[in-house]
């Protein structure tokens, strides 16, 4: 028995809609490209991509303010301590 090797499958996202579904990718938004045969899909209700970009803007933010404000603690104590 021989077995195929399995042929590699490409998510592409639709560039005019971002994944929101639109007419040039029949309301589909995310896609799969397999030999170069478009298979569609559509994304479970569940997954809101808006809410989940948005959330990852302000995960970002946060990491960002924090590590910012560890820096200048770290800063402040190097120049007290050193002095």
């Amino acid at each position: 028995m021989s077995f195929e090797p399995a042929s590699p499958i490409s998510i592409v996202v639709c560039d005019q809609c971002r994944g929101a579904g639109c007419d040039a990718c029949d309301h589909l938004g995310v896609y799969a490209l397999k030999d170069d045969q478009p298979i569609g899909f559509k994304l479970p209700d569940f997954i809101d991509l808006k809410a989940r970009r948005f959330l990852k803007n302000i995960f970002i933010i946060k990491r960002i303010t924090l590590i910012s404000v560890m820096a200048l603690i770290l800063i402040l104590a190097y120049y007290a301590l050193g002095r």
